[in-house]
């Protein structure tokens, strides 16, 4: 984690260390994994023991986060994303049906505007 921060700092930038804008999403895996998952052990959570000159003594270790819109999670279970998304796209055509539903429309251009 060190290494992280000292290249942020090399370019001018500063991690926003604080419960909610950083975290890290770890996968443990090998022979001593669950050695190595006790130690991150913190309160109900995980956490990485960050170096004592920043203001904020843990990055947190969360099992999923949302990166660009998008849910990431641990198990690369992706069930979550997948019914967001669908929700997503039934509110869009939601909105859309009632043009959709109009006799001045021709089948491709209905066809078109659902494709894109």
């Amino acid at each position: 984690m060190k290494t992280v921060l000292e290249l942020f700092s090399e370019h001018a930038l500063k991690a926003d260390l604080k419960k909610g804008k950083s975290e890290a999403l770890l996968v443990y895996a090998g022979r001593n994994a669950h050695r190595f998952y006790e130690k991150g052990k913190y309160g109900d959570g995980l956490a990485i023991k960050l170096p004592v000159d920043t203001a904020v003594g843990m990055l947190h270790v969360v099992k999923r986060y949302k990166h660009l819109g998008g849910i990431v999670h641990l198990s690369a279970a992706y069930d979550e994303e997948v019914a967001r998304r669908a929700r997503l796209g039934q509110a869009a055509l939601t909105q859309i049906t009632p043009a959709l539903r109009t006799d001045g429309l021709t089948a491709q251009t209905k066809l078109n505007t659902v494709t894109g």
